[in-house]
Parts: C-alpha cells; sequence; structure tokens
C-alpha cells in the first residue's frame, strides 16, 4: 500500500510539474515584457 501511495504521489507531482511547465510556456507570451 505504501509503494501505491508513494506511486500516486509521483505521478501527482509529475503531472503537476507539467502543468506548472505549461503555465510558464503560456505566461511569457501572455504576458510578455511590455
Amino acid at each position: 500500500v505504501r509503494e501505491l501511495g508513494l506511486e500516486r504521489r509521483e505521478t501527482v507531482r509529475s503531472l503537476s510539474a507539467v502543468g506548472v511547465g505549461d503555465l510558464r510556456r503560456v505566461a511569457p507570451s501572455t504576458r510578455g515584457p511590455g
């Protein structure tokens, strides 16, 4: 059970990381300096 929990945590972590990456990718084009 512990292993499954850790696996779930890893997947959520990677998913959140990808989500943040997407946001950062879109942020520059949307915000853009000036």
